[in-house]
C-alpha cells in the first residue's frame, strides 16, 4: 500500500539520485535511453552483437482501422504490409538507438560484444558464424569500420579480432612500470558484498498474536452474511458521524438500501445496530466534533517487538488538547461483559496503536476503548492489559 511505502521510504537510508549529468571522475553505467544528452571522454558499447529485437504481435492501423497482427501464417495482403512498416519502423528505431549511443564520446569510443557466431563441428568443412547477428549494432559498427580500414582483420578461426581506427593513446613508461609495481589487488575486491537486509517488517496490528484472532467456521452456514453485517455497520458508523444528526437515519436506510441483496430486516437491525451507537449519550465523546474515522496509524515504539512497523487504521479516533482517544468498533455477538474478558488479539491491537500514539503524542494521555455494537456497549481498555497483551506478542521477521 501507498502507507506502507511511504513507511519504509522514511526510515531507509538509501538514497536515490538519478542526477548523471556530471561525471565527477566515476564510471556511470546507464541504457541508452538514459544516456541521451550526456557526454563522457570515454564510451563503452559492451553488448552490441545481439539482433534486433524481433516484431510481436501488435496492434496496427490497416485502412485507418485498429487490427491485431498475430502469427505470420494468418497474414494478409494488408497485414503483411502492415507488419513490413512495422519491422522498418523498428529498425529506424534501432539504428536512431546506435546513433544516440555512438555520439556520447568526447574522445574514445570502444564498441563490444560477446561471441555469437556458430563454431563448425568436427569433419564439418561448413565455416564459421560472423561472430554477430546480421543488423546488430556489432555488424553495423563492423561494416563502416571495414569502409575505413578496408577489411576487417581476423583471426586463426575466422573471428574478428580487435582493431583501432584513430591514433594510437599514448601511455607513459613511468605509468606502467607505477602499475607493475602496485601490491597485490585488495581482498575486499573478489568478496561478495554484504546484504543490506535491515529486518524490519511492517505489520499490521491485529497480526501481533498469530492464531488469536476471533475466527468463525468457515463453513457456517450464516459466514457470509456475519462478515456482510459487520462490513456495513463499520461503513455506517464511518459515514453517518460527518451528517447532521437529523439526517444520519435516512441516509443510513438509503445506503443500506442499494444493496438488494439485504432483507428489510437485515437492514433495519443494521442501520438500528449503528444509531444505537451514535444517539446513545455514552458515545457522545466517540462522535464528538473533530473526531475522525478510519485514521492511519504508522510507527513503532520501544514496547513493542523489535524490528517492526505497526501499520493499520483505527476506526475512530479523538485527539483533544490533552487526550488521544482510539476506538474501534467491533460487531461480535455476544460481546464480552468485563475487559479483561477480551480476546489478547484485540488487546494488543489496541496496546499496539496505543503505544504509537504515544510516541507520537508524548504530553496528552492515551485511552484505548472497544465500541461493541451489540449492547451498544463502551468498553474502555486499562492501560496494564494492554501492556501484557503487548509482552505476548510478537512477529516473525
Amino acid at each position: 500500500s501507498l502507507q506502507d511505502f511511504v513507511a519504509q521510504m522514511t526510515l531507509d537510508r538509501t538514497k536515490i539520485k538519478r542526477d548523471l549529468a556530471a561525471a565527477d571522475g566515476e564510471v556511470r553505467v546507464m541504457t541508452v535511453h538514459g544516456a541521451k544528452g550526456l557526454q563522457a571522454p570515454i564510451v563503452i558499447l559492451p553488448d552490441t552483437t545481439s539482433a534486433p529485437k524481433p516484431i510481436k504481435p501488435s496492434l496496427v492501423s490497416i485502412m485507418g482501422a485498429p487490427a491485431w497482427i498475430g502469427a505470420k501464417d494468418t497474414d494478409t495482403d494488408q497485414s503483411v504490409l502492415a507488419r513490413e512498416d512495422l519491422t522498418k519502423r523498428t529498425l529506424l528505431e534501432h539504428r536512431r538507438l546506435l546513433y544516440v549511443a555512438l555520439t556520447r564520446a568526447q574522445d574514445r569510443l570502444m564498441v563490444f560484444g560477446a561471441w555469437a557466431g556458430t563454431k563448425p563441428k568436427p569433419n564439418n568443412d561448413k565455416p564459421a558464424g560472423d561472430g554477430f547477428r546480421k543488423g546488430s549494432w556489432y555488424a553495423l559498427c563492423a561494416e563502416a569500420m571495414a569502409g575505413i580500414l578496408g577489411e576487417l582483420p581476423l583471426g586463426d578461426d575466422e573471428r574478428p579480432v580487435f582493431c583501432r581506427f584513430g591514433m594510437q593513446p599514448q601511455t607513459s613508461s613511468s605509468t606502467r612500470d607505477t602499475i607493475e609495481a602496485e601490491e597485490e589487488l585488495p581482498k575486499w575486491l573478489t568478496m561478495r558484498a554484504p546484504t543490506a537486509h535491515t529486518g524490519i517488517k511492517v505489520t499490521a496490528p491485529s497480526a501481533l498474536i498469530p492464531g488469536e484472532t476471533p475466527i468463525m467456521p468457515p463453513l457456517s452456514a450464516d459466514r457470509m452474511d456475519r462478515l456482510k453485517r459487520g462490513r456495513l455497520i463499520h461503513a455506517l458508523l464511518e459515514r453517518l458521524p460527518a451528517l447532521p444528526a437529523p439526517q444520519r437515519a435516512a441516509e443510513g436506510a438509503a445506503f443500506l438500501a442499494r444493496d438488494t441483496s439485504l432483507s428489510k430486516a437485515a437492514r433495519t437491525e443494521m442501520l438500528s445496530a449503528a444509531m444505537g451507537l451514535l444517539n446513545d449519550p455514552a458515545f457522545a465523546e466517540v462522535f464528538a466534533e473533530g473526531g475522525r474515522a478510519e485514521a492511519p496509524i504508522i510507527g513503532t515504539a520501544p514496547s513493542l517487538p523489535a524490528n517492526i512497523i505497526i501499520n493499520g487504521r483505527v476506526d475512530r479516533l479523538v485527539v483533544t488538547r490533552d487526550e488521544v482517544f482510539i476506538i474501534d468498533f467491533k460487531t461480535d455477538r455476544p460481546p464480552p461483559k468485563r475487559a479483561k474478558d477480551v480476546g489478547r488479539a484485540y488487546l494488543a491491537q489496541m496496546g499496539a496503536y496505543a503505544t504509537v500514539l504515544a510516541e507520537a503524542y508524548p504530553s496528552h494521555q492515551i485511552r484505548a476503548a472497544l465500541a461493541w455494537t451489540d449492547g451498544p456497549k463502551l468498553m474502555e481498555l486499562p492501560a496494564d492489559l494492554l501492556a501484557e497483551a503487548i509482552s505476548h506478542s510478537s512477529v516473525a521477521v
